[in-house]
């Protein structure tokens, strides 16, 4: 009888350190799962939309300070770093949200080429500035909103960490409190029966 005692209290300690250790990558996991996504899915995001935000600010100067010259000559150059740059932003993870402002945002992109395009081609007028400028301010708007939504999935994915942390931890004191009392049980059926 004792001897089915020890090896339980053994297979017990080892069904211990297994689940502990099973527990502790599935935490790890989730910790390299979202520092990835803080960096491939919201930095680079993040930094997608700053460079969307300079493009088209460098082009709302141009239009307000009346310099059509410079404003038609850069038309190609922008639309192509415009696309580019939404091209690599699709290629990240999106959430719900942000896919449904990063549509919006593509199609105020597409509306403001056909606006610039009638800008460029006819006689400018007062009537065709204000169109531009107007969908000029709400491409700035969308990329602020998208701006905001890295910073918040930002955080959530760090507070997943922390809390992934915070569980392996826990989960690591309480094996080790396991594996001490199971060994003192082992220790005290030895010297209670040696044999």
């Amino acid at each position: 009888m004792k001897k089915f005692e020890r090896i339980t209290a053994l297979i017990l300690l080892l069904i211990i350190v297994i689940t502990t250790n099973v527990m502790d990558n599935t935490s790890f996991k989730i910790v390299e799962d979202s520092v990835n996504n803080i960096y491939e899915d919201r930095l680079v995001a993040y930094d997608l939309t700053y460079k969307m935000y300079s493009e088209v600010m460098e082009r709302r100067m141009a239009l307000s300070q009346n310099d059509l010259s410079h404003f038609q000559s850069n038309t190609a150059k922008f639309e192509s770093s415009i696309g580019d740059l939404i091209a690599q932003y699709s290629n990240t993870k999106l959430t719900q949200k942000e896919d449904e402002n990063f549509k919006a945002l593509q199609s105020q992109f597409s509306e403001l080429k056909v606006l610039e395009s009638r800008l460029v081609g006819s006689k400018t007028s007062e009537n065709s500035l204000k169109e531009v400028e107007v969908k000029t301010a709400k491409i700035i708007e969308s990329l602020q909103s998208l701006a905001a939504i890295q910073i918040s999935e930002g955080k959530r994915q760090l507070n997943k960490s922390k809390q992934a942390i915070y569980s392996s931890n826990v989960l690591s004191k309480i094996e080790i409190v396991s594996m001490i009392v199971i060994s003192l049980i082992i220790v005290f059926l030895i010297i209670k029966d040696p044999g």
